[in-house]
């Protein structure tokens, strides 16, 4: 099973992307090697990503990424989840809907599109487990291009709109 939602997700990123890629994407997909990389990322004080070439590419990703569901939170936007809107006062995603959290016994996921100057659109995917007394949380941004270029802020906030 765990094959075929890999070679899925490698079907929808078939253009333009190159075999390393492909790779990055496919161990992000196994909810261990994305856990390994989220620590390994948090030590180096950098930010674990993946790039995509579009807006679609990368919601398919973000709301359908494995990690979720193996680790007790199920699929984003269902049972239990709840909107989630953007708090950042000087950002036009603000009190706007821009994805989901939820909160469980097994700990805190959250899912929002997001966007800043460096980066331009992205999505952020944080998850937040709770075990023997413990939390540890695991991020990952998806970035994701405009037409090919780094999306504005008129952009995400139209996409926000849309959500």
């Amino acid at each position: 099973m765990r094959a075929l939602i890999i070679f899925v997700f490698l079907c929808e990123f078939a253009f333009g992307r190159s075999c390393k890629e492909f790779e990055k994407v496919a161990d992000y997909l196994n909810t261990q090697k994305f856990i390994k990389a989220s620590r390994d990322h948090r030590v180096l004080k950098v930010e674990a990503h993946l790039n995509v070439d579009d807006l679609n590419q990368a919601r398919t990703l973000a709301y359908r990424f494995p990690a979720f569901k193996d680790l007790g939170f199920g699929n984003p936007g269902g049972e239990g989840w709840k909107v989630y809107e953007g708090r950042m006062e000087r950002s036009v995603l603000n009190g706007k809907k821009v994805g989901w959290e939820i909160k469980n016994e097994n700990g805190h996921a959250r899912i929002r599109l997001d966007w800043d100057p460096q980066k331009g659109a992205h999505y952020n995917l944080e998850i937040t487990e709770k075990k023997a007394g413990k939390s540890e949380t695991h991020k990952l941004a998806i970035n994701f291009l405009c037409q090919g270029q780094k999306c504005s802020e008129d952009q995400i906030k139209k996409m926000a709109e849309n959500l």
